[in-house]
C-alpha cells in the first residue's frame, strides 16, 4: 500500500521507476504479479514486478540492495507461502545503481523523506 501510496505522489515528470521484488517465486507467478499491480491500481509504465529464482532474488535482494532476505526453517513458517524473513525497507537508486537512500517505509514520515530525497536527486541537488 505505502509503494502505491508513493506512486500516487510522484511529481509530474518524475523519472522515477518502482520494483516491487518477489520473495515467493513459486507462488508469485506472473499472472499473480499482474493480479497483485491490479489490486493496488500500478502504473505498470514506471512500477514493475519482478520476480526469478531464488538464488538471483537473494542475489538482487541481498547483494546489491543490502536488503535483510532470510530463509526460513519449514518449522518456523506459518504457512507453505512464508519462507523468507525480509526486509520492508525501500531503496532509492539513482540511474548509475548506486543507492542514495533506504527508508523504512511503514514508519510515520518515510514516505515523505523518501519523496524529498527523490526530488533532490531528481533537481540534482543530491
Amino acid at each position: 500500500r505505502q509503494l502505491s501510496l508513493l506512486q500516487s505522489k510522484l511529481p509530474e515528470g518524475s523519472n522515477a521507476q518502482l520494483v516491487s521484488i518477489s520473495t515467493d517465486p513459486e507462488f508469485d507467478t506472473i499472472q499473480v504479479l499482474q493480479k497483485y499491480a491490479r489490486k493496488f491500481e500500478a502504473n505498470t509504465e514506471s512500477w514493475s514486478f519482478l520476480t526469478g529464482t531464488r538464488k538471483e532474488i537473494f542475489r538482487v535482494s541481498g547483494d546489491e540492495l543490502l536488503l535483510v532476505l532470510i530463509e526460513k526453517e519449514e518449522e518456523e513458517r506459518e504457512s507453505e507461502n512464508d519462507i523468507f524473513l525480509h526486509s520492508t525497507l525501500t531503496v532509492l537508486v539513482d540511474g548509475l545503481g548506486q543507492i542514495r537512500g533506504s527508508y523504512e517505509i511503514l514508519e510515520e514520515g518515510a514516505l515523505e523523506d523518501a519523496l524529498n530525497d527523490l526530488q533532490r536527486l531528481e533537481s540534482g541537488t543530491n
